[in-house]
């Protein structure tokens, strides 16, 4: 729970405008680097935010990709899948 409780204390609750767009506080902007243009990523129940420029420093420069299927394949096993 305390490992928890460290991960999500920094969560914030967004206000949506008249158009549907979450204002994201400074605080969290600044910590994740977000300048400009930013990389939203559903991951199960919760939706991440990166800057572009970091969410693509993650990704394999010949695919394109997070990861690949031996990889993949690894952390389910990991998890029992």
């Amino acid at each position: 729970r305390k490992v928890k409780r460290h991960y999500f204390s920094s969560a914030a609750e967004c206000d949506v405008d008249k158009q549907g767009r979450l204002t994201i506080p400074q605080d969290l902007k600044a910590y994740a680097g977000i300048e400009k243009d930013l990389i939203t990523v559903g991951s199960n129940k919760t939706i991440e935010i990166w800057s572009k420029e970091y969410w693509e420093e993650q990704l394999n420069p010949e695919t394109g990709e997070l990861m690949d299927a031996s990889e993949a394949a690894e952390g389910l096993e990991i998890y029992g899948f």
